[in-house]
């Protein structure tokens, strides 16, 4: 959803501050911020390598997030953050916000990085790190992808079950 919680503007600005004409930026969803933000974009003058996407389905959303080199969502607030599994799950870094559930599913520093969620600055210079470092790149990617593995449900169901049966022998 393209709304003010999802924090899709500082996502803007601060992909206006790199330095990379080779660089796009992809926006899947929509919302009753779309306009806001093709505005912003043009104001900034990215408009030409941001991209809205519209509305993606779940089907297709392995496929996008396995085509870009980073996903970025900084929200004002998440639940959880499933968006950053599943990105991880497709071998594809990530960079959230230090709020709600998103620590516990992005490893700062390991499949990607938290940032403020004011740090409009630092959210710029953590995208601008893992496009060019490509090093570090390759090893979030694989760190990413083996966090998802050792998270997906039927691990957490063993884990939970192993919990349960412990506290009941």
């Amino acid at each position: 959803r393209l709304d003010p919680r999802k924090g899709i503007d500082k996502a803007i600005r601060a992909f206006a501050q790199l330095d990379r004409p080779d660089a796009e930026l992809l926006i899947a969803g929509t919302g009753r911020l779309e306009e806001s933000l093709r505005e912003l974009s043009a104001e900034l003058g990215v408009s030409d390598d941001v991209r809205f996407l519209g509305f993606v389905p779940d089907e297709e959303l392995p496929e996008l997030y396995s085509s870009v080199d980073l996903f970025v969502l900084p929200s004002e607030y998440e639940g959880f953050g499933i968006v950053f599994m599943e990105a991880m799950a497709c071998e594809t870094p990530v960079i959230g916000t230090e709020v709600g559930g998103v620590p516990t599913a992005v490893d700062d520093g390991e499949t990607g990085y938290l940032v403020p969620k004011d740090g409009i600055q630092e959210l710029g210079a953590r995208m601008d790190e893992l496009l060019n470092n490509s090093e570090d790149h390759q090893r979030k990617s694989t760190a990413s992808r083996s966090w998802a593995k050792d998270h997906d449900w039927k691990e957490i169901a063993r884990q939970i079950e192993s919990v349960y049966y412990v506290e009941l022998n």
